[in-house]
């Protein structure tokens, strides 16, 4: 088996042509994928040369075209029941090879997770199977940050790359979960690196945050909520200093926006507050950049407000809710 994994062209030539065919059927279809997905997983191609390189990317390459295609693309990906198991082969198989991509083809295969992610008709097992798939791509993807290439052409490819795919996943966030669990797993996987980068900076000043405040306001309910915060409270820890401005929008009509709000939303905003008060030098950071400014949007003063308005009895004199020790 080893010997005949040498060639990798003529090896999955084969198997590549039935995923490009438009007169495959399922059994075929499906029969191709999992022939692929044995290759893979038998380790053949984690070697790590230019030939296994070369084959990952072809194959990754011939997945991604076949979940564009009419029968598994965009959002009626899984529409026909006898295609949602291929689709899920697909994706699993786009997991396994995302250490050995390029670029380019790492964000192709983020695209086409997203696709499927965020697809309307999708089942409950193939949204799941997604989202699993977009977020390990997205970690991957993001997590090379962490390790710069030592050729400038590549780290730029790179950098442009995940720009793009920020905007890209930022554009569908505030509709879709998916994407937005995505934004929060490239946040994580980046770390300080997407603050100190002008391809990645401008992305979060004028898609990411923006769609986090969407979100955070939309009816997604408290999931959707939960998410849009931890996504915004890590921007804050890592990246305060290059994104003022979004950032005090952020803060004032969502944070500070809680009037009329059900209590568990007034919970879950006192909690982020909570955490974000513990981060050192925020209060002197708020107070110096928002309070202290000829644009002045006083955001230390009105946090001290509604921290204090919360932590009060109630006027009726009715029980005490938890947002009362919360804002204490």
């Amino acid at each position: 088996r080893r010997e005949l994994l040498d060639p990798f062209p003529a090896v999955i030539a084969p198997f590549l042509a039935v995923l490009a065919s438009p007169h495959a059927h399922a059994p075929v279809l499906h029969a191709a994928a999992a022939a692929l997905a044995r290759l893979v997983a038998q380790g053949g191609l984690a070697r790590g040369d230019a030939s296994a390189s070369a084959a990952s990317t072809t194959i990754v390459e011939a997945v991604v075209g076949r979940l564009g295609r009419a029968e598994l693309g965009g959002g009626a990906l899984a529409s026909v029941d006898v295609f949602e198991p291929l689709a899920q082969r697909l994706l699993l198989l786009l997991v396994q090879l995302r250490h050995a991509l390029t670029p380019p083809v790492l964000a192709a295969a983020v695209c086409a997770a997203l696709d499927a992610a965020c697809a309307e008709s999708a089942s409950p097992a193939m949204g799941v199977c997604a989202e699993g798939a977009l977020l390990q791509l997205t970690r991957a993807a993001f997590g090379r940050l962490r390790t710069p290439s030592a050729d400038e052409e590549v780290e730029e490819l790179l950098l442009e790359m995940l720009g793009s795919l920020l905007g890209t996943l930022g554009s569908k966030a505030a509709h879709c979960p998916a994407a937005l669990e995505a934004v929060s797993a490239a946040m994580h996987a980046g770390g300080p690196a997407l603050g100190t980068h002008a391809h990645l900076v401008a992305p979060l000043r004028s898609c990411v945050l923006p769609a986090l405040c969407e979100a955070a306001r939309g009816s997604g309910g408290s999931s959707a909520l939960a998410a849009s915060l931890r996504a915004f409270a890590h921007c804050v820890a890592e990246h305060r200093r290059v994104l003022r401005a979004p950032i005090g929008v952020y803060w004032e009509s969502v944070l500070l926006g809680s009037a009329g709000s059900t209590s568990e939303r007034v919970e879950l905003l006192l909690e982020c507050v909570h955490s974000l008060l513990l981060l050192r030098g925020l209060v002197g950071f708020l107070w110096v950049h928002y309070d202290c400014t000829l644009g002045r949007c006083d955001l230390c003063e009105a946090t001290v407000h509604l921290l204090t308005t919360h932590a009060m009895p109630r006027a009726d004199g009715g029980a005490l809710g938890s947002s009362c020790p919360l804002a204490l």
